[in-house]
C-alpha cells in the first residue's frame, strides 16, 4: 500500500468525525446546518500526490468560506456572539485538521523514497516521538500563556494534563493510548460549545478576541491528534527504510 492511501484514510476519518459527531448537532449559520462537500468516490480514485493535494485544498477552502460566513453573522442585529464562538471553535479545529494533514503529507512524501511498486520513508519510531513531543510542548506553551479567565473549561484542562504526559513516553504505542483519551475529551469539548464561559467578561469585542485565542489552542490539540494518527499508520505498516 502506498503512503498516499494512509492520508486518504485519515482524511476520511476527519470528515466522518466532524460530520457525524459535530456538524449535524452543533454548527448552524444563518439558521442552516452546515456541511462539507466531501466526494468519497473521487477520493477513493485518487492515486497521484498532486490530485490528493488539490482535493484537500478544496476542503480547506470550503471550511474557510464557512468561517467567513460565520464571521459575517456578527454584523446582524441581535446576533448572539456565543453562537459565533461555538462555530469558530469547531470550524477552526476542522481547518487545522486538514491543514495538518496537508502539511504532513507534503513533508512525509518529501522524506520518502519511491520504488516501482511501493514507497518507503525515513520516519521511524524515534522520529515520530520527537515530532509529537514538539507538538505537545507547543500546545502546552500556548495554553499556559492564556489569561486565567480562559482556563475554566474542565475538559480542556484535563486534555492539557494528558498532553504533558506525552513527553514522558518512550514507545509510540503509549502515545496512542493517551491521544485516544484526548480524542474522547476533545469530542466533549466540541459538542458542548462551552469552551469559554460567556460571562467571564462583559465587553463583546474582547469576548470575540478570547474566542480566537481559545480556538487557536483547540486547533493545536487537533493538529497533535492528526499527526499522531498519521505516524501510527506509518509505523504499523512498516514503511521505514
Amino acid at each position: 500500500m502506498k503512503l498516499i492511501e494512509i492520508f486518504k484514510l485519515v482524511s476520511e476519518e476527519i470528515y466522518n468525525y466532524y460530520t457525524a459527531e459535530i456538524f449535524t448537532k452543533s454548527v448552524t449559520i444563518d439558521g442552516q446546518v452546515v456541511n462539507i462537500n466531501f466526494n468519497l468516490e473521487k477520493l477513493s480514485n485518487i492515486s497521484e500526490n498532486q490530485d490528493f493535494e488539490k482535493f484537500i485544498e478544496n476542503i480547506i477552502e470550503q471550511v474557510n468560506h464557512l468561517r467567513h460566513k460565520n464571521q459575517v453573522q456578527l454584523e446582524q442585529e441581535n446576533f448572539k456572539v456565543k453562537n459565533f464562538g461555538g462555530n469558530e471553535i469547531i470550524l477552526s479545529s476542522l481547518y487545522t485538521a486538514y491543514e495538518s494533514l496537508f502539511e504532513a503529507f507534503k513533508n512525509i512524501i518529501f522524506l520518502s523514497n519511491r520504488d516501482a511498486n511501493f514507497i518507503t520513508t525515513s520516519i521511524n519510531e524515534k522520529f515520530a516521538l520527537r515530532k509529537i513531543s514538539a507538538l505537545s510542548l507547543t500546545l502546552v506553551s500556548k495554553y499556559v500563556q492564556l489569561p486565567a479567565r480562559l482556563k475554566k473549561n474542565v475538559d480542556l484542562e484535563e486534555i492539557i494534563e494528558m498532553v504533558k504526559e506525552l513527553n514522558t513516553k518512550e514507545k509510540f504505542s503509549e502515545v496512542e493510548v493517551i491521544t485516544n483519551q484526548i480524542l474522547e475529551k476533545h469530542r466533549a469539548v466540541l459538542k458542548s460549545g462551552e469552551v469559554i464561559c460567556e460571562g467571564t467578561i462583559d465587553e463583546e469585542y474582547s469576548w470575540i478576541q478570547d474566542v480566537v485565542k481559545m480556538a487557536k489552542v483547540n486547533a493545536e490539540v487537533v493538529g497533535l491528534l492528526v499527526y499522531t494518527e498519521i505516524y501510527a499508520y506509518i509505523l504499523k505498516n512498516n514503511y521505514y527504510s
